[in-house]
């Protein structure tokens, strides 16, 4: 990143301060500076990204967070996509009312399913993890789509 983006963003603080709209702020900021405009914006975002990711950090360390994972496992003790009730996650469907989520935004997963949603690659499961999947299987059906799932993640 060029001095000139830093610059750029640093001013578009100041034009937003003033009162600017963002994107407005942003393109001001960037002619002044002598930066391109997308270079800022592209920055911008990230930075907007990781400050997101930081809060989205803190909530899930937080006593409130747990309150409302247990109340959402209390109220679905089953995964509600594949129905095992094995590693079981609360997953957000959305990220709009976050720290003060509605039941409706949350989705218990479980974690092959939560993995899927999120496009990471099927990690090696503890032997806990494993007992507690193997004592607590779902029907048929669900048995073969969750081995079909860790074979194509194995795969990857």
């Amino acid at each position: 990143m060029s001095y000139q983006v830093d610059d750029a963003l640093e001013v578009a603080e100041e034009y937003e301060a003033d009162g600017l709209e963002f994107c407005e702020a942003i393109y001001r900021a960037s002619i002044n500076c002598g930066a391109d405009p997308k270079d800022v914006f592209a920055e911008a975002g990230r930075r907007r990204r990781e400050e997101l990711l930081e809060e989205h950090k803190r909530h899930l360390a937080s006593t409130e967070w747990a309150q409302t994972r247990a109340r959402k496992l209390a109220e679905c003790p089953h995964c509600e996509r594949c129905k095992t009730s094995w590693s079981l996650q609360v997953h957000h469907r959305t990220y709009v009312n976050v720290p003060r989520e509605e039941m409706s935004d949350l989705e218990v997963l479980c974690r092959l399913c939560h993995e899927e949603e999120h496009g990471r690659t099927f990690e090696k499961e503890t032997e806990a993890e494993r007992f507690t999947r193997l004592c607590n299987p779902p029907g048929n059906k669900e048995i073969a789509e969750n081995i079909r799932r860790m074979l194509r993640a194995k795969t990857r």
